[in-house]
């Protein structure tokens, strides 16, 4: 069933201030002034930017900025216009995730892997749930979290909420709440896994077999050398829940099985957030749950099924053939930047600050064209001023967008395009599957907007690009899933 963002997608597909025509900025950058222009013009006129930007500085000194606000395998994020730019000699890009950055980091040097989840109907097998840091009422957190919760509820499962606040979620589903101090969490996770220690409730069967470095671990909850013991007492100074709350969820998780702790991404989006989802996973891994019905490795929270076998090829970017590459810095790279088989990056948290101070500031190249697309870094990324300075000090800035947001004002050039209903493509799960829905074009592109993929199609030849449209869209998409492991028909 819809939810309510589903249900209401027909009035964003006929919204009057959709965006419906390519548009060229008139005013002072950031206005929001612009006049309507053709297609042709459009295109030209960035053809004719990528060029000169390419010619003059070198293909690093064009940035593009693709993030989720699209995320199908044809016409999505990095897939469309990544493709095009890697056939036109390459460009710089982000790295990293505003978002995430702490549940991935950690679930990649924890477990291995990305792809760690069970999914959502499995709940049912659980006897016990801890949602910490996750308000799937609210955020909906995967499709049908919520409803597999009610029903988890319904049949008497129980569950429990750790979060600062009295969330929806902790009101609809949850049998005890949890208050914690912001930002503290991990603190009561290790607390806990002391406690398991303490009393033995480990699955050290589990721990020997499939494990390494717990007994490091254990020392440090023990306090062997440091003399503190990260107990239930040592945590209520840092967390503000009763050491008796503490030591008594953390028997309740050791010896109710299966259990499945669902790690929110909340609690990660602080100063050394890793930390948490880190602990989180430890503690799964302390009682055994991970890889088993019912259980949750308390991590990143992807499927096997959430990944097409194939996507739209982007290829390796040629900056990395060409050492001599005009516009590339590849030495004193600071922290932010990293130079790596994807080509030129830089940290998500730090494009902006790259364009401002380029390769001075130790940042491998001397932005001088922002190219936007499925997403809205003025609303989205940190440290709006420095969004709003980049945004300023750029030669030029492209938009695909399909509202006048907030990066849409800064535009030089805005291009409309369409929403996924106006093209035919692969809906991915958001992380846990396992389905795959084929996207049918519900109606033809309104207005005069376009997919990414359309305008990158007609940009290609402007750019001295031939063979970009490789094969036609209905046959990618056939490859994607025939290359699919698990899709029957």
């Amino acid at each position: 069933r819809a939810c309510l963002r589903g249900r209401a997608y027909r009035q964003r597909v006929h919204a009057p201030d959709r965006l419906k025509y390519p548009m060229k900025r008139v005013g002072k950058r950031g206005e929001g002034k612009f006049e309507r222009i053709s297609w042709d013009e459009a295109l030209d006129t960035v053809a004719g930017e990528l060029r000169r930007v390419k010619d003059s500085y070198g293909p690093a000194s064009i940035c593009y900025l693709g993030l989720s606000g699209s995320t199908t395998p044809l016409h999505g994020q990095r897939r469309a216009l990544y493709r095009m730019f890697n056939m036109f000699g390459g460009c710089t890009i982000w790295w990293g995730a505003a978002s995430f950055e702490a549940s991935s980091f950690a679930s990649r040097f924890t477990l291995g892997s990305t792809v760690t989840a069970n999914s959502r109907d499995d709940l049912l097998r659980s006897r016990l749930i801890i949602l910490w840091g996750l308000n799937p009422a609210s955020t909906v957190w995967i499709t049908n979290t919520s409803y597999y919760l009610a029903r988890a509820r319904e049949a008497g499962i129980r569950i429990v909420a750790v979060d600062p606040k009295y969330t929806d979620s902790a009101a609809a589903f949850a049998g005890q709440w949890v208050p914690i101090r912001p930002g503290t969490d991990a603190a009561m996770l290790i607390a806990m896994a002391q406690v398991m220690v303490q009393e033995n409730l480990h699955d050290r069967v589990f721990l020997d077999k499939h494990t390494i470095g717990f007994n490091r671990f254990k020392d440090y909850i023990m306090g062997t050398g440091d003399g503190e013991p990260k107990d239930p007492a040592w945590a209520e100074a840092i967390t503000g829940v009763p050491a008796a709350t503490t030591r008594a969820l953390a028997r309740v998780y050791a010896t109710t099985k299966p259990a499945a702790l669902l790690a929110g991404w909340g609690p990660g989006r602080t100063a050394n957030g890793e930390q948490f989802h880190r602990a989180a996973m430890t503690l799964a891994a302390m009682t055994g749950n991970v890889g088993i019905p019912g259980g949750n490795a308390a991590g990143f929270e992807g499927t096997p099924l959430g990944v097409l076998g194939a996507r739209l090829p982007t290829g390796r970017s040629p900056l990395l053939n060409d050492p001599e590459a005009r516009g590339i810095r590849r030495e004193g790279l600071n922290a932010y930047s990293r130079i790596d088989r994807t080509g030129v990056r830089v940290h998500t948290s730090k494009v902006f600050e790259a364009v401002v101070q380029g390769t001075a500031g130790g940042y491998p190249s001397d932005i001088k064209l922002l190219y936007i697309a499925a997403c809205n870094p003025l609303n989205q990324f940190p440290n709006t001023g420095k969004v709003i300075e980049g945004l300023e000090a750029a030669e030029f800035v492209v938009v695909h967008e399909q509202f006048m947001t907030g990066t849409a004002r800064y535009a030089d050039i805005l291009l409309p395009v369409n929403t996924f209903m106006e093209k035919k493509d692969i809906g991915e799960p958001w992380m846990s599957g396992p389905w795959f829905v084929y996207l049918d074009k519900a109606l033809d592109p309104l207005h005069e907007s376009k997919s990414d993929w359309d305008i990158c199609r007609e940009l290609a030849p402007r750019l001295g690009i031939d063979d970009y449209e490789e094969k036609p869209e209905e046959t990618w998409l056939e490859e994607f899933w025939q290359a699919t492991p698990g899709v029957p028909d």
